[in-house]
């Protein structure tokens, strides 16, 4: 007993020794697994990771709504986006909330445009309304019979800045002057149409209900006349006006049709969808014309001559591939509450997970992308320009 006292007393210092250097050595030279310590280290693993096979392009801020947004307008260094509530908020490129503005009784569904230092909302109700793009400031305001639900072009007319505004109900256009929101024309309705109308050439058009596509001149509003595409291809979609001035949408039979509003004729129909194409289309960057459909495809297609062929197929998932938006980077589309970049030549896809409803795909100067997901602005960067 005696001997093992003395064993004791020998060991626990040389113990507590040793356990003082294994300490030491640790705190001073191990790595930290908090950090890299070498270039190309995972600081989640210590294991080697290839930093191209991060992903390119991610979620970098989200901005919930206190209530249903409207899809997104660029606005120089950020972005203007108006609310069911009649709220109209401005954001900073980084999502920081600028100013805010709300409208009693107002509920805006269409996005807003940007002009002149100025930004234009338009309500179901029929109200436009001006706003100072630097504070939020009301400039002016005005009551139409339309009921808006699609972004409005915005232009010049007679060196006078403007903004052209189609009624989805009927398809009456308006033209108003930015700086007082003076009338400058109006126009006949039509019928229905669900779609944005396209600006090319002085020009202003729009498909609709009629299975047709309607021409007015831009600066005055005159007709050019319509060009029928079928009985049974109702337009509900927006046009592409392609270099050449020939215009490019889909139909309620799942046809792409290209018109020449200078010859007032249909150019060439061709089958994308199973049920109907009401996406509107794009074009690539290197000239392919592309159109979402309802089966959660993205088609690609040529128009060479007067023939509109099919030249290849994506598929993004099960649900509706509605929204495109075409970038030196590939195409963007909403599909199934996920944002996917096709792209073009290898016909390949990366998804970004966003949310359950997502819609109002936009792009701004800098390459970041904008949508809104379960009632949050959602910018996701790393490519677009």
């Amino acid at each position: 007993m005696k001997r093992l006292l003395q064993m004791r007393r020998i060991l626990l210092p040389l113990l507590f020794i040793v356990a003082c250097a294994c300490a030491l050595w640790v705190t001073l030279w191990m790595p930290s697994r908090g950090t890299s310590s070498a270039p190309g280290t995972c600081c989640c693993c210590e294991s080697k990771c290839d930093a191209d096979e991060s992903p390119r392009f991610a979620v970098r801020w989200r901005v919930p709504f206190a209530a249903r947004p409207a899809p997104p307008c660029a606005a120089g260094e950020g972005w203007i986006v108006a609310d069911e509530a009649g709220g109209v908020t401005a954001l900073g490129h980084d999502g920081a909330v600028r100013w805010r503005a709300a409208f009693s009784n107002q509920v805006f569904e269409a996005a807003a445009a940007v002009s002149d230092g100025i930004a234009i909302v338009a309500s179901r109700k029929g109200e436009v309304i001006a706003l100072r793009l630097e504070d939020g400031r009301t400039i002016w305001s005005r009551t139409t019979e339309g009921l808006f639900l699609r972004a409005p072009p915005v232009g010049v007319v007679n060196h006078e800045p403007v903004v052209w505004l189609m009624s989805q109900a009927d398809g009456q256009l308006f033209c108003l002057r930015m700086r007082d929101g003076a009338v400058i024309w109006s126009g006949e309705p039509t019928n229905r149409c669900d779609g944005e109308p396209v600006m090319w050439q002085g020009r202003i058009a729009y498909g609709n209900c009629d299975g047709a596509v309607y021409l007015f001149d831009a600066a005055t509003g005159a007709a050019h006349g319509k060009i029928e595409v079928g009985a049974d291809d109702q337009m509900a979609g927006g046009l592409l006006a392609l270099p050449d001035g020939r215009l490019i949408g889909g139909t309620r039979q799942g046809h792409l049709v290209a018109v020449d509003p200078v010859a007032l004729k249909l150019v060439a129909r061709t089958v994308v969808a199973q049920s109907e194409a009401f996406a509107t289309p794009v074009m690539t960057s290197d000239g392919e014309i592309a159109t979402g459909t309802p089966e959660g495809e993205v088609v690609f297609c040529r128009l060479d001559g007067d023939a509109l062929q099919v030249t290849g197929r994506v598929t993004l998932g099960t649900s509706e591939a509605g929204e495109l938006v075409s970038t030196d980077d590939g195409i963007f589309a909403l599909c199934g509450g996920e944002l996917c970049v096709v792209a073009p030549e290898q016909r390949t896809v990366k998804r970004i997970a966003l949310g359950d409803d997502a819609y109002g795909l936009a792009v701004d100067a800098h390459g970041a992308i904008v949508c809104v997901a379960d009632q949050s602005l959602v910018c996701v960067e790393g490519g677009g320009q």
